[in-house]
């Protein structure tokens, strides 16, 4: 993992949720079953790399994720999202590339926004997800991917 340190995340729902939700209010943090202590540690560990890269399924997933926690905080969540995704990089996989047979068992497997993930990954592109399932098919398949836990153990 060493080589991936300054490179690019590309963050799943999960991690950028708890980023998002830790930015916009630490207090709120309860909400979603994380620690204002996890959300610092996952800030100080995004910190190392260069970029961080989205794909508009797991911005859609996260909005989703936004609205049925936070309800009545849904606007202020969402207005202080949109100024932190400015500084996000966003990498958009057509989809055909994510629907072609030789993705085929990918989609089934995890479905659109993990296949996305997975094809939006590259050699200095690590993907940080709180999925245990797909976090393993990342591992068995050599794509560079680390488990949001393995960051809150300071295993990395």
């Amino acid at each position: 993992m060493e080589a991936l340190k300054h490179g690019e995340i590309i963050l799943d729902t999960g991690p950028l949720f708890l980023l998002l939700v830790g930015r916009y209010n630490p207090q709120k943090l309860d909400k979603i079953s994380f620690t204002e202590e996890q959300f610092g540690i996952l800030l100080s560990y995004i910190h190392q790399f260069n970029e961080r890269v989205v794909t508009p399924h797991v911005l859609a997933e996260m909005s989703n994720l936004a609205g049925n926690r936070l309800k009545e905080h849904f606007p202020e969540f969402m207005e202080q999202t949109a100024v932190f995704l400015q500084e996000v990089e966003e990498e958009h996989i057509k989809k055909e590339e994510i629907i072609a047979k030789n993705h085929r068992k990918l989609l089934i497997d995890f479905g659109i926004t993990d296949a996305a993930l997975a094809l939006a990954s590259g050699k200095d592109r690590l993907i940080l997800t709180a999925d245990h399932s797909f976090f393993q098919y990342c591992y068995n398949n050599g794509i560079p991917a680390l488990h949001l836990e393995a960051v809150f153990n300071k295993a990395v």
